[in-house]
């Protein structure tokens, strides 16, 4: 995903070696990651995380930049944490975007009446 964005933004083809190593199938997976946004309006992750917060049993960390949820995220962390999940926002204090700014904070009051941790800022 950083090699595409990075070709995205500045046209340049990243092709080292180094950022394409081998990983035999059966070592494992410790993250994946998934694109998302404006430019992959397809990509499911939306659901893919909504899925995850209704399968959580005990916590639910969301650490973003951005943190501007669709309703179908909302409910699912308004719904966990009214069935006794932890849910914490982890959110920048500051942006570098001030309708994001704005956008962020309409929720957290929704969150918390719900059950929601106080959102943290980094």
């Amino acid at each position: 995903m950083f090699i595409a964005d990075w070709f995205m933004e500045t046209d340049e083809e990243l092709a080292m070696p180094a950022l394409f190593p081998h990983h035999h199938p059966d070592s494992g997976v410790v993250a994946q990651v998934l694109p998302s946004g404006p430019d992959y309006p397809d990509a499911g992750v939306g659901h893919l995380m909504a899925a995850l917060v209704h399968g959580a049993r005990e916590r639910v960390v969301i650490t973003t930049p951005y943190f501007v949820p669709d309703e179908a995220f909302l409910q699912a962390l308004k719904t966990a944490a009214l069935r006794g999940v932890e849910v914490h926002l982890v959110v920048s204090y500051l942006t570098d975007h001030i309708l994001v700014k704005f956008a962020q904070r309409s929720y957290y009051s929704e969150l918390l009446r719900a059950g929601a941790r106080q959102a943290c800022h980094i």
